[in-house]
């Protein structure tokens, strides 16, 4: 675990989106997806339901 995936996590968990997530922190949205996915996996579980906004 490393602190800038916790850092994306808070984000999006703040802002309620991982594209909003990402501009807040100047990174790109596969990036951010990459760090919610690591922590997932070592966690062993889902930390957002995603659902795609029409």
């Amino acid at each position: 675990m490393e602190l800038r995936q916790l850092v994306s996590f808070y984000h999006v968990a703040q802002l309620r989106s991982v594209s909003k997530a990402a501009r807040t922190l100047g990174l790109g949205q596969p990036t951010v997806t990459t760090h919610l996915r690591k922590l997932e996996d070592e966690f062993e579980i889902i930390l957002f339901d995603r659902i795609k906004r029409p």
